[in-house]
């Protein structure tokens, strides 16, 4: 009999897409109803589970009305096909200067962007819309009730916060530079996140903030040597804990070295745990000659190289723009090299992206399917993922599709799975050590009745566990000290026992033929064409929760 979960899962979110995901491919995201745009799109991001994509496009033919020749933000729906203006006046029209840096929270409710239109709002700042009930939230807003210039604003995925640069907006900022600050839609208020646990600010500008799923933490960039002589004079990462106070450097050796050179352009994993950046520094990365990628781990201070062919080495041209996936295991960025994946068709700059499991490196910016799956031959840029790393978007001045023929910069998507079975998540050890990581065999169907295994193996022996799954998106949600990756309502499967050698050894297993659920009574939801997320959950005596949540898989049930 299916069964929801406790009420401490019960994070369902407004939006979600449960239609059936279109095969393999690349689709074309920015055109205008009768066809082209007639100008260029940008710097696009997505929702966590695919279906929601914000980018700014200075087209005039998007919407009816766009006179004003300038950026706006637009939201494309990619269920309905549907294209909405987000960066609109009260009367639903184009705001009257260029709006710019579109982000959008994980389950698509919210965007927050920045504008210069005076009749947006109350003009020139940063602003985040509530999609659902139409409210303008103005994030850059001073003591003093003015509105303030603000730049590169990211949204948490709850939705609940925006960071951003800006000029002073409190009083205690008073040292005449950019910094970092963090606005809460509830309380309405912006706090100063670029200070150390004193209070100290830097003496040089801060920039390119990214922030955590609960806006506990934020990344940012500076160059200043205020908090740490070893700094002097070149940029380097920090996250700032907002709970603690604490600012930790990033950009630092495992063994706790200052890294030798530049580091930049951090983000973060939802858990606000993973940080990917830019780097040359010869003591984190094989530098190679170019500007390379990494992600640290702030709990084990490890720094891996992201820029890698799947044999390991490292790009051998500059690599720009990380984004990683709200769990942590996926990274896209933009790269010249040659060597990563497509060996010598690389004559422009790509979009790849890594799976740090698999420890697979694979251009997405390719033509479709109908134009033959070739990279791309034109450069491409402001990649982006989705929670789960199944979708990236992305801006190119290629015509991936037949119907572009603009010859103007335009947004697309690239399903990396199609209807397919695929991981994420990161598997995570268990108090005892062992590290279960979920596997599967077989297809997916809604018909078949049996025959799509999904194994956990790798577990503690003789432990209770269950197969739990979702049909509502992906999430990252810490949870009883343990990571659930679905997005509530979460079903469960009957509990089983992991078997194995007696006396707790890291033999056990737990199998569930998903086919089977199908159409068994109790598990609605499970129909042809249903997106599902699922991963295991067993019990773990040693951790303060009781639980263990391994990483997880997503699938399409096929006939």
């Amino acid at each position: 009999m299916k069964q929801a979960l406790a009420p401490t899962l019960a994070l369902a979110l407004a939006l979600h897409w449960t239609g059936a995901a279109q095969a393999q491919d690349t689709e074309l995201l920015s055109a205008a109803a009768g066809g082209d745009a007639d100008q260029a799109a940008e710097t696009p991001s997505i929702s966590a589970d695919g279906r929601f994509v914000v980018f700014a496009s200075r087209a005039s033919n998007l919407v009816p009305g766009d006179a004003n020749g300038a950026s706006d933000v637009f939201l494309r729906d990619r269920a309905t096909g549907s294209l909405e203006l987000i960066s609109r006046t009260p009367s639903g029209l184009p705001g009257n200067q260029f709006s710019t840096d579109p982000t959008i929270s994980a389950n698509g409710r919210y965007v927050a962007f920045a504008t210069r239109a005076s009749d947006i709002g109350q003009g020139n700042g940063i602003y985040i819309l509530d999609r659902q009930s139409g409210v303008l939230h103005a994030a850059s807003v001073a003591q003093s009730g003015n509105s303030v210039v603000g730049v590169t604003p990211r949204i948490s995925p709850d939705g609940r916060y925006v960071v951003f640069g800006c000029s002073p907006l409190v009083p205690e900022d008073t040292n005449g530079q950019v910094d970092i600050y963090r606005f809460d839609r509830i309380t309405g208020r912006a706090s100063l996140v670029s200070v150390d646990a004193s209070g100290v600010q830097s003496a040089s500008s801060a920039q390119d903030p990214s922030v955590s799923a609960g806006g506990r933490y934020v990344a940012f960039g500076c160059s200043s040597s205020t908090w740490d002589p070893a700094y002097a004079g070149q940029a380097h990462i920090w996250v700032k804990d907002l709970l603690t106070g604490a600012l930790l450097p990033v950009s630092r050796t495992q063994a706790g070295e200052p890294a030798s050179a530049l580091c930049r352009r951090a983000d973060l994993s939802a858990d606000g745990h993973q940080v990917a950046f830019e780097t040359v520094a010869s003591n984190l990365v094989t530098v190679a000659g170019a500007q390379q990628i990494a992600v640290k781990d702030l709990l084990s201070g490890e720094v891996a190289q992201v820029s890698v062919s799947n044999s390991g080495v490292a790009g051998n041209n500059y690599s720009y723009e990380p984004r990683i996936s709200g769990d942590g295991r996926t990274v896209c960025f933009r790269s010249a090299a040659s060597n990563l994946h497509l060996a010598g068709t690389n004559a422009y700059y790509s979009v790849y992206v890594r799976d740090r499991v698999l420890g697979q490196t694979r251009q997405v910016s390719l033509f479709s399917a109908a134009q033959g799956h070739g990279p791309a031959d034109a450069g491409s840029a402001h990649a982006s993922l989705s929670l789960d790393g199944r979708f990236v978007v992305f801006a190119c001045e290629a015509q991936l599709v037949a119907s572009d023929t603009n010859a103007f910069s335009d947004i697309y998507v690239r399903d990396r799975f199609g209807a397919a079975p695929f991981g994420y998540g990161l598997p995570a050890a268990h108090s005892s050590g062992c590290v279960p990581s979920v596997s599967w065999t077989g297809t997916p169907s809604a018909s078949a009745g049996s025959g799509f295994l999904v194994r956990l193996d790798g577990v503690r022996s003789q432990l209770p566990g269950m197969l739990i799954y979702s049909t509502a998106g992906p999430a990252t949600t810490a949870l009883l000290g343990s990571t659930l990756y679905l997005r509530a309502p979460v079903r469960r499967t009957s509990v089983q026992l992991s078997g194995g050698t007696p006396g707790g050894q890291c033999d056990g297993s737990f199998v569930t033929d998903l086919n089977a659920l199908v159409g068994s009574n109790g598990h609605g939801g499970l129909v042809v064409g249903a997106r599902v997320w699922a991963q295991y959950w067993s019990r773990d005596n040693g951790n303060p929760g009781g639980t263990h949540f391994s990483d997880a898989l997503g699938f399409e049930l096929g006939n």
